[in-house]
């Protein structure tokens, strides 16, 4: 079992870096906001791009397993159907609470 888990999110990782590069080689492809343009014409353009591949690597890979692990299916062992407690409170309770509230009169001084 953990190691079919471990490949399914492992897969969908991988399936997110992919398109979180895809979306980093679109913006450079239609030079949105002068990106390729500004790495292409400094002396540390590889650089840039590198660190801008890793944060769309670490950002789109999250996102693809965080989508995987809510797409899995889950089913209760013990047949669901939990049953309502009655809380020590009720619902209206912390209106009680607000009237035994009072305010504090603070002063302060002139700093002038």
């Amino acid at each position: 079992m953990k190691n079919q888990l471990l490949r399914f999110l492992g897969f969908h990782m991988l399936v997110g870096i992919f398109l979180g590069w895809c979306f980093a080689g679109f913006l450079f492809y239609t030079d949105y906001a002068g990106i390729w343009t500004l790495i292409t014409h400094s002396s540390i353009g590889g650089i840039a791009a590198g660190l801008l591949l890793m944060g769309f690597a670490i950002t789109f890979g999250s996102v693809g397993m965080g989508l995987a692990i809510f797409s899995l299916h889950y089913e209760d062992e013990d047949g669901g159907g939990g049953k309502r407690q009655r809380t020590s409170r009720p619902w209206g309770a912390w209106l009680e609470t607000m009237q035994e509230l009072k305010p504090i009169r603070v002063r302060t001084r002139n700093r002038r």
